[in-house]
């Protein structure tokens, strides 16, 4: 028999998704759990940036979600940018200058990227002012630096560049080159929040709802989760579905929380691709489905999340739509619990103690040798999941 309690749902997340610029490459959306890229900034109909896609990449081995910064020269050929760059035009510094730092018609080149945006950005240019911030951020153009990330980051927040104003609110909230301010960090967010930036609404929404840096008010939090969800921010879209779920300040609609956890999780974002299955695995709001609880653990569980991880372990000791294996369920338990041990400050809801207790339990029903082949199983289930710790 099933154990609900024993399978890790977790509830609001907390997690810090970083946003950043995008000095770094985009990758194929065809690889990608990502919304789809940004549309085209160059085209008349685009000249109002449009901050609601995000892209995802990766700089220094960190898994980084961010925000494209809006470039309006996109669609001018070489040929146009380098002579726009000789008449000292700030725009096209900065359009070169990404092209050099993604290598797009022209050969990589990080020092002349550095170079551009530094130009731009001295002239006055939002963009290059906020992608030369989130480069010295994250190291993606070189040395990290958080002190000269803060100064760029302010330089375009003060002009009123919502990305900026939302980054330079991550620095205040989290230390990043500046004291930690959490008044600072939610008057910044405030800023970019009204200006209609999904990941600055969720910000502020859990800011509201932990009474970090403000009042603690539930209800504010639920309606600018609402906003940022319908602009398409997975963590909003996941965190309303656990208020829909539990009836938190709204009244309870298991069918709406479904709806926003699958979009969510069909987004890439992992916590609700667990919460999905969770609900897949019990009922809960939907026909109860192993093979749809399994294939969401599997998707979340490839992201390297111990939750999810852990849950499949539980679905191979009980033999949940699987075939029963004790082997892979120990090496899926000992995994999350590496998992945990690696990353201490990654969120989750199963604990350590958790899963040494269902490893213990596991082990009682094994033999010797089951033990040791679950132990060979690890480094092999590791492969299956692309996990590296």
């Amino acid at each position: 028999m099933l154990n609900r309690s024993s399978y890790k749902i977790i509830t609001l997340s907390f997690i810090l998704l970083v946003f950043c610029v995008s000095a770094c490459d985009k990758p194929d959306t065809a690889n990608s759990d990502g919304p789809p890229q940004q549309q085209s900034v160059g085209s008349p109909e685009a000249e109002r940036p449009n901050y609601n896609d995000i892209t995802q990449s990766t700089a220094n081995g960190q898994r980084i979600q961010y925000y494209s910064a809006p470039f309006p020269l996109k669609n001018l050929s070489l040929e146009e940018l380098h002579t726009k760059v000789t008449e000292k035009n700030a725009a096209a510094m900065a359009e070169l200058g990404r092209r050099y730092a993604r290598g797009i018609g022209v050969t990589r080149n990080l020092a002349e990227a550095q170079k551009l945006y530094i130009q731009s950005a001295e002239a006055g240019d939002m963009t290059a002012q906020n992608e030369l911030a989130g480069a010295y951020d994250y190291g993606l153009l070189g040395a990290v630096d958080h002190d000269k990330a803060v100064y760029w980051y302010r330089k375009a927040a003060d002009q009123g560049f919502a990305p900026a104003q939302f980054n330079l609110a991550v620095a205040y909230e989290h230390g990043m080159g500046i004291t930690t301010d959490f008044k600072e960090s939610h008057k910044w967010y405030l800023k970019a929040a009204e200006q209609n930036l999904p990941a600055a609404q969720n910000s502020l929404a859990k800011q509201f709802y932990t009474g970090r840096g403000v009042a603690q008010n539930t209800g504010r939090a639920l309606e600018l989760y609402k906003k940022a969800a319908n602009g398409n921010n997975t963590e909003a879209q996941f965190n309303l579905a656990v208020f829909y779920l539990l009836g938190e300040e709204i009244q309870k609609d298991e069918k709406a929380a479904i709806e926003l956890f699958r979009k969510s999780a069909t987004a890439g974002f992992v916590s609700a691709q667990n919460n999905l299955g969770v609900c897949y695995l019990f009922g809960e709001g939907v026909s109860v489905n192993y093979s749809k609880a399994f294939y969401w653990f599997d998707r979340a569980a490839k992201q390297a999340d111990p939750d999810a991880v852990f849950n499949l372990g539980q679905m191979y000791q009980n033999g949940a739509h699987l075939e029963k294996s004790l082997t892979k369920g120990y090496a899926l338990y000992s995994i999350a619990r590496s998992i945990i041990q690696a990353a201490p400050e990654k969120t989750s809801s199963v604990t350590e103690p958790d899963i040494l207790d269902s490893i213990t339990t596991l082990k009682a029903q094994m033999t010797p040798s089951e033990i040791a082949a679950g132990e060979a199983e690890i480094p092999k289930v590791m492969q299956e999941y692309g996990i590296v710790l």
